[in-house]
């Protein structure tokens, strides 16, 4: 039988799926009556009988609960359960082979305090000889739990973006992070930590050769460039990283916080902004073609 806490993050879990539908337009079937639950529910079964103190009984130690999960827990979020399948991109083994030993020096690699306390990296997943390249700032707590790059609700939301938006089906572009280990409480990445990681993402992106890249976010954004904390405007522009176009989207938990606003009442042009974006990323991507 579920914890408190977790049958309160199951709830939870839930409604934000059936807010993020609703907000995409996805309808959901209703049960007809005769699938409700009866409202007399069968009377459970008498108690067994107990033996007369005199007799000898035998002490049965129940085993150990388990231990309730930490803030920090997959638990806490379902993270166990992604969101978003797994499908198998073309396969390239001359970039896979160049890939390889810097995957596995992320893998190992602790130099900044994200890499002590992450329980899998995230490396990146997707086609290696793709045209539109993807990334944000760091694992969360469902990536690093999967190992892979978006598959929690931001990832859900990243991959209707694609497939319905774009019309790009997900295995057919790839995904990644300037960070590859999750920071601790999902904090924004330091200056100092993205520079320890940024090789590894200049390595994939010098052997994948986007036509396109795309940063999910503005500390992705300012990492791949090379900005300052204060540079502001990068959204709704082209701008150029070794000679292949860049444009900044939001981040899709942002996307996420902005429709949760707009339900309570609040205003957000965040959604009209982003498919400015995306077709402007469409119309180059068919030129290019």
């Amino acid at each position: 039988m579920l914890e408190q806490k977790e049958r309160y993050s199951l709830v939870q879990s839930v409604l934000a799926r059936l807010q993020l539908d609703q907000g995409l337009g996805v309808t959901h079937v209703s049960l007809p009556p005769s699938a409700t639950v009866p409202a007399a529910l069968p009377k459970p079964a008498s108690p067994a009988p107990q033996p007369p103190a005199s007799h000898t009984t035998r002490v049965v130690v129940p085993p150990s609960r388990p231990v309730a999960p930490t803030p920090e827990s997959p638990a806490d979020n379902l993270s166990r359960f992604p969101m978003v399948p797994y499908y198998e991109p073309r396969p390239h083994p001359e970039r896979a082979s160049l890939l390889a030993p810097w995957r596995d020096l992320a893998l190992t690699c602790q130099k900044c305090p994200p890499g002590k306390t992450r329980r899998h990296p995230v490396w990146g997943e997707g086609a290696l000889d793709c045209q539109l390249m993807f990334v944000g700032e760091a694992p969360g707590a469902d990536e690093d739990w999967h190992g892979r790059p978006f598959v929690g609700l931001s990832g859900k939301l990243l991959t209707d973006i694609l497939e319905k938006g774009m019309h790009i089906p997900r295995q057919e572009v790839y995904i990644t992070n300037v960070l590859k280990c999750r920071p601790p409480g999902n904090r924004t990445p330091t200056p100092e930590e993205c520079r320890h990681c940024f090789p590894f993402l200049e390595k994939q992106i010098a052997v994948i050769q986007p036509r396109i890249l795309v940063a999910l976010g503005v500390v992705a954004a300012k990492s791949i460039l090379d900005l300052g904390p204060d540079s502001r405007g990068l959204r709704g522009h082209w701008h150029n990283y070794h000679g292949i176009p860049l444009r900044v989207l939001y981040h899709p938990s942002y996307l996420l916080r902005q429709r949760k606003a707009l339900r309570e009442g609040g205003h957000s042009d965040a959604d009209r902004e982003t498919w400015e974006d995306v077709k402007e990323i469409l119309r180059l991507r068919e030129e290019l073609s």
